[in-house]
């Protein structure tokens, strides 16, 4: 069988996996060559510009204004291939954050991502519609285990109308019938809809565990209200009294260094 033709198949077949159980699994988009020093330089500039998080978690939002090594491997065909076929040819990147789950991480609880979170400003209301509107993608630094903290993810939950910040503002810590730990080696990717259950696991080891989160939107998705200063922002934060993910902008010269293909996915985030 021709080889263009099976990786096609393949292709469908992780999409088709996507919409049915909301997640999939891309195997070495990175290779394990560059592991070691990518997992280095992005532990240091996550430790060196750590935001606000909750214990034992660091955390950087647009970590690409401070380090874009994993950047390139965004262009690996196995996943733009993928998101195009979930958002269309024309899409963007929405948030591109480094989390570090530190020896001693407690479980957290069960969400979903940006927009379908309720504890947010800006969000979509539920009853969702059976679609696809947004896709996280989580890269394993890290080896992904029980033991450390694999993300716990509820199988088939993207399919629900509702989610569990839905109708309650107080967390969902309990184990669900059906969880699992994502398990991969380091350079592996997970894919899902952002619709999707999911929460941290407990870090039960000795090590961090070291993934960056990077979300793509549909071009028509409205980013403004997570832009510092936008008027949206300022509207719907007032209006909703919620609180908002923020997303620091890139200066000229960092936006500069981001390989060429991947600008038009964030020139959103330009500071002008």
């Amino acid at each position: 069988m021709n080889v263009l033709l099976l990786y096609q198949m393949k292709v469908e077949n992780q999409f088709h996996d996507l919409k049915s159980d909301g997640f999939t699994i891309l195997k070495k988009i990175i290779p394990k060559s560059a592991i070691n020093n990518l997992k280095e330089n992005i532990y240091q500039s996550t430790f060196s510009n750590k935001m606000k998080s909750p214990d034992k978690i660091l955390f950087v939002a647009n970590l690409f204004k401070h380090n874009q090594s994993i950047a390139k491997y965004l262009l690996n065909t196995k996943l733009t291939n993928l998101i195009k076929l979930c958002l269309g040819e024309h899409h963007k990147i929405s948030f591109v954050s480094s989390i570090i789950n530190e020896p001693g991480t407690s479980r957290g609880k069960w969400h979903t991502d940006w927009p379908f979170n309720r504890h947010n400003a800006g969000h979509i209301d539920s009853p969702y519609p059976d679609a696809i509107m947004h896709i996280t993608t989580v890269w394993m630094l890290s080896e992904f285990s029980h033991e450390n903290g694999g993300t716990l993810i509820l199988p088939k939950s993207h399919k629900n109308s509702f989610n569990p910040t839905s109708y309650s503002k107080d967390p969902i810590l309990l184990n669900l019938d059906n969880e699992m730990n994502v398990t991969g080696d380091p350079g592996d990717v997970l894919v899902f809809d952002s619709r999707l259950w999911h929460a941290t696991a407990s870090n039960l080891t000795n090590d961090p565990r070291i993934s960056v989160i990077i979300r793509f939107a549909p071009w028509w998705l409205n980013l403004d209200v997570l832009k510092p200063g936008s008027r949206q922002r300022k509207f719907l934060l007032n209006s909703t009294k919620l609180p908002e993910n923020v997303i620091p902008l890139f200066t000229k010269s960092e936006f500069n260094y981001l390989p060429d293909k991947i600008k038009p996915l964030m020139i959103q985030y330009l500071n002008m």
